[in-house]
C-alpha cells in the first residue's frame, strides 16, 4: 500500500471517530443523550 493509500484510511478513520464524538458531545451539552444512544456504544 502506498503511503497516501495509507494516510487517506487513516485520515477516514479520525474524521468518522471526531463526527462520533462531536455528534455526543453536542448531545451531552443539550442533556439529549442517553445511556441507550446508539452513538454513545
Amino acid at each position: 500500500m502506498s503511503d497516501t493509500g495509507l494516510f487517506s484510511g487513516l485520515h477516514h478513520q479520525l474524521r468518522e471517530h471526531a463526527e462520533l464524538l462531536d455528534r455526543v458531545v453536542v448531545r451531552l451539552k443539550a442533556k439529549r443523550s442517553a445511556m441507550a444512544d446508539p452513538d454513545r456504544q
